[in-house]
């Protein structure tokens, strides 16, 4: 009896130090999974229910389901932000797809930045950057409802029709690229109306008529336009020339021609 006792005792002390030694390791990978996720994003809250989602199409309801947003009823503006690049799929056809999945976080979605709204609370969409895509479709107006959005690049794809003047309500925008798209009709005149911007990239394109009145600064804030290769008419003022670049496309054949703006005799 006593060598089966003293068996049982070294089994069970034995079973105690796996047991230790498996809580130390259980400890060690949630504290390491912690880390990895950051202390800013996503925002302390309790952990969201599982929940069973149809990867099959994006939908608005997706964006606060708890996947794509984590914690999304402490995130109203990202909330806001991903319903709206919902909509823009809708009508920005790409070739492949683009990858916004509805089993993924919104910040591993292709070409999406997320961060603060300056120094608020605020998360929002601050980067749509989608250069060399395979774009074909028109701009579509619903990324006016990106309120937060910094940069915008489109460059490099196939996009047509005219610049949504809706652009005009990108209050916080600081980068514009349009480049090299098929985009026709005139430079709106709403794009004046954003002073934050520094950087306005519209050449490569079929673009008509004359920079409007108003998009040039007339204060000594870093801007600069460029519209190299585009059918734009017209004069630039004196006083903004330095904010502008224009020239003439190589001639390889193609109809239409393209201009040197010149400056405007005073």
């Amino acid at each position: 009896m006593r060598i089966t006792f003293k068996v049982l005792v070294r089994v069970f002390a034995f079973l105690g130090v796996i047991f230790i030694v498996l809580t130390l390791l259980f400890v060690a990978l949630i504290l390491a999974i912690s880390n990895q996720l950051g202390d800013d994003y996503p925002p302390d809250g309790p952990t969201p229910r599982p929940v069973r989602i149809d990867t099959s199409s994006l939908s608005v309801e997706h964006c606060s389901k708890g996947v794509v947003i984590m914690h999304p009823e402490t995130l109203p503006s990202l909330v806001r932000d991903c319903e709206a690049l919902v909509d823009i799929k809708t009508f920005l056809r790409a070739d492949p797809p683009l990858a916004w999945s509805p089993a993924a976080r919104i910040e591993s979605w292709e070409g999406i930045e997320v961060g603060r709204l300056g120094d608020s609370e605020s998360w929002v969409v601050k980067g749509l950057r989608l250069p060399g895509r395979g774009l074909f479709s028109s701009i579509p107006p619903g990324i006016s409802r990106l309120a937060g959005l910094l940069e915008l690049d489109l460059s490099d794809n196939q996009l047509d029709g005219d610049i949504p003047p809706e652009l005009g309500k990108l209050k916080s925008l600081e980068f514009l690229n349009l480049s090299e798209n098929r985009l026709t009709g005139e430079i709106p005149s709403e794009l004046g109306s954003l002073s934050n911007l520094s950087l306005l990239e519209l050449s490569g394109n079929e673009l008509t008529g004359t920079i409007p009145e108003g998009l040039l600064p007339s204060d000594e804030r870093p801007f600069r336009l460029y519209v190299e290769d585009t059918q734009l008419e017209g004069c630039i003022p004196p006083e903004s020339e330095s904010y502008v670049t224009s020239g003439p496309s190589v001639d390889d054949g193609s109809s239409g021609a393209s201009y040197e703006l010149e400056v405007c005799e005073e």
